[in-house]
């Protein structure tokens, strides 16, 4: 629909292995995706936000989440391990750098360009197609990238 090829290219991808914590890399993007182990739709988001960090990374696009709760650091690991949250979760320290205010509402996901520079909040339950829809509109893969309804099914589908 928007971009046809990414589709084939989310498919083509295999396992990837995403950037972790206090690795920060400025030449890429950045998806920052706020989540609580209480909020409803930050659960129902991490299976996309799963399989995009894994079929973004080739476009130099890192997904990260940050625990909203500011929960200590292993309690944060233990929560995200549970919730089955596979992208890499920041440090208070990392989210700092970042010159990102926690948002008043969840869920609420940042789009970041490599000098971190906030180019889109997203707020509500996002989707690959959301996300995917918001890149192209900055040229990410725009020759590669196409909305994935042919991927998993995703909330609002």
């Amino acid at each position: 629909m928007i971009l046809r090829s990414l589709v084939l290219t989310i498919l083509l991808v295999a396992t990837t292995n995403a950037p972790q914590a206090g690795e920060l890399n400025d030449h890429e993007w950045k998806i920052v995706n706020y989540w609580s182990k209480s909020c409803a739709p930050c659960r129902v988001e991490i299976p996309e936000f799963n399989h995009l960090s894994q079929a973004l990374a080739s476009f130099d696009v890192a997904v990260l989440g940050v625990n909203f709760d500011e929960d200590e650091r292993d309690k944060t690991l233990q929560i995200a391990e549970y919730m089955g949250i596979e992208f890499p979760t920041l440090t208070i320290k990392e989210v700092e750098t970042l010159n990102l205010a926690p948002p008043s509402v969840l869920p609420t996901t940042y789009i970041l360009a490599p000098d971190n520079t906030v180019k889109a909040k997203l707020i509500g339950a996002q989707d690959q197609q959301s996300i995917l829809s918001k890149l192209a509109e900055f040229g990410i893969g725009k020759q590669n990238l196409e909305t994935p309804s042919a991927v998993k099914p995703g909330i609002g589908r």
